[in-house]
């Protein structure tokens, strides 16, 4: 072929992907936008459009322009809005004769109206009878078209506000994660780095002895630095890379950090059926949900005589079943009801519940909440099924 149409942007990310074609192809006619960064030659039309009829629930139809005006762009940019104007289309419907302006392809109109003139007199009539009727209808929908422009301001805000607790949400986690994770290094570092002016007030330091100590204060700072780094790395977007994990390192690295979290001893179990099992993934993400979970049944059990938490993983089915329980009050129908919505803040969950939603579904997971199976987990079990590398391969494994 000579010449083709693309989508927008899909020339700019076919150039990305194939970088050995650069020069081989071409924009016919291309029209400059400041708006628009990618290249284009034609007017520009809506893509998907969806449209919710009058017999839908009110409340499921503003949950999903909620849903919708809440996801993030693609990579070329593209992301929901509310449609304000089809002009363009309708002018290339009538440009092609096609759909409401099909009749410009049949005969004339005055050949057609004098051959139909008995029914245009009597259209004429009921039309005139129906001036009266329209314009109250106008007047009508003018005043619902004023509730429903109000309506979607409203549910417009919420969803912004929604995203700007989202986004507080992993900030307030990643910030939290640093802080614990950083701590240790760092006190090491001061314990041994105190030693060793003890020692050389004292006069008692032997160069052997300060050099070792010497060498662990630069590990635990480059721990520290390493640290550090991963989580920039990962607020920059940079450290989302899928790689394979081993379930056992990040099990026991997640208790590690809980019980930094845990002021008050929490016996707890670590339970893995296959100790060489992997999973494919993000490390840190991973670890930042199975930290909710670990959290919030800490909170559960708070204040009880002999605190329990269980964390354990089975595989089943060709997945990679994890599962968080705890020995807290058993939950009531209503909270189990609760808990599979996003916004819930049932035993402190909020956003902490939904961040772990978001990275579960990213990693093509499941989560799904229940009562404990009884003798010491009498709480709440939390069940979260990822798949297996047979199922799924890393970037850039072939």
């Amino acid at each position: 072929m000579d010449a083709g149409f693309l989508r927008l942007c899909a020339y700019e990310t076919f150039l990305r992907r194939h970088p050995e074609h650069i020069g081989e192809l071409r924009v016919l006619d291309r029209r400059t936008d400041r708006n628009i960064s990618c290249a284009h030659s034609t007017d520009l039309y809506p893509g998907f459009t969806l449209a919710v009829k009058d017999t839908i629930d009110p409340e499921l139809a503003r949950r999903l322009a909620l849903a919708l005006y809440s996801m993030p762009p693609t990579e070329e940019g593209m992301r929901w809005d509310v449609p304000t104007n089809f002009s363009r289309v309708d002018e290339l419907l009538k440009g092609l004769r096609i759909g409401p302006w099909e009749y410009l392809n049949e005969p004339p109109l005055k050949e057609f109206i004098l051959d139909n003139h008995p029914w245009f007199i009597l259209a004429a009539a009921i039309f005139l009878g129906l001036i009266l009727h329209g314009w109250r209808t106008e007047r009508i929908a003018s005043r619902r078209g004023e509730q429903v422009r109000d309506l979607m301001q409203r549910d417009l805000v919420h969803a912004e506000r929604l995203e700007h607790m989202q986004r507080a949400g992993v900030v307030s986690q990643l910030s939290s994660l640093f802080a614990h994770e950083v701590k240790e290094p760092l006190a090491n570092a001061s314990r041994h780095a105190q030693g060793l002016v003890r020692e050389l007030e004292q006069g008692t330091a032997d160069p052997a002895k300060m050099t070792e100590v010497v060498e662990r204060i630069v590990e635990e700072t480059d721990r520290a630095s390493e640290i550090v780094e991963r989580v920039r790395a990962y607020a920059k977007g940079q450290g989302r890379k899928r790689e394979r994990i081993r379930v056992d390192y990040l099990m026991n690295e997640c208790v590690r950090v809980w019980r930094l979290y845990t002021p008050k001893p929490v016996t707890s179990s670590v339970k893995l059926s296959d100790p060489d099992l992997e999973i494919i993934g993000c490390g840190f993400e991973l670890g930042v949900a199975f930290l909710n979970l670990l959290k919030n049944a800490r909170e559960a059990v708070a204040g009880q005589e002999k605190p329990y938490v269980s964390f354990s993983c089975r595989t089943e089915d060709g997945r990679a079943v994890f599962e968080v329980a705890d020995s807290g009050t058993p939950p009531t129908d209503e909270l189990l009801g609760r808990l599979g919505a996003p916004a819930s803040s049932a035993r402190g969950l909020g956003l902490g519940l939904s961040i772990v939603t978001n990275i579960v579904e990213s990693h093509g997971g499941t989560i799904a909440f229940e009562r404990g199976p009884g003798g010491l987990l009498t709480g709440l079990l939390v069940r979260v099924t990822l798949p297996l590398p047979s199922s799924e391969k890393p970037e850039g494994e072939s």
